[in-house]
């Protein structure tokens, strides 16, 4: 959430329960949260309410790539938070995959504002785990990303590394 900073506008494309929208909202920020499992959008909804930032969070239960193809077939004039800055994909297991949706998926005359920042967090276990997360991102984007920063998360298992790779979205 620090590195999005204040009142920007997100995309948490595997949102669970909320942990990174609602901090987000109650620090200004506007967010479209999603989630596939049912169960998890309605804890989420939840927590949204308990947490007083209703207005700042628009919530689907969707599968993430048909959620971000919907929120870039809107017109993001007409979108309910405005275009989006930042794209949260905290599932480290699989968020790498899904990098594919945003291959060709911008058309600079509808989407008025810069291509947003992805923050995607990932599992490796090489030995230089951040170069590895940067490279599979590159290899799903089919184009370099440069500026691309990663760090580590956390350990989670020996010599396995929860990575989270933060870059803005290449024209390419």
């Amino acid at each position: 959430v620090e590195l999005i900073g204040d009142g920007a506008t997100v995309c948490d494309m595997f949102a669970g329960i909320g942990p990174f929208a609602v901090p987000a909202a109650k620090r200004g920020c506007r967010v479209y949260a999603n989630d596939l499992n049912p169960a998890s959008a309605e804890w989420l909804r939840t927590n949204v309410a308990a947490n007083k930032v209703g207005p700042s969070v628009a919530v689907s239960s969707v599968d993430a790539r048909q959620f971000v193809r919907e929120l870039l077939s809107t017109h993001a004039a007409k979108l309910e938070h405005g275009p989006f800055g930042h794209v949260v994909m905290n599932l480290p297991a699989s968020a790498i995959e899904f990098l594919d949706v945003f291959v060709g998926a911008f058309r600079r005359e509808a989407w008025p504002a810069a291509l947003p920042r992805v923050h995607c967090y990932c599992f490796s276990k090489e030995v230089d785990a951040t170069a590895d997360a940067i490279a599979r991102v590159e290899q799903v984007l089919g184009a370099s990303v440069p500026g691309a920063e990663a760090h580590v998360v956390r350990d989670v298992a020996p010599r396995k590394l929860m990575v989270c790779v933060s870059f803005t979205l290449p024209d390419e």
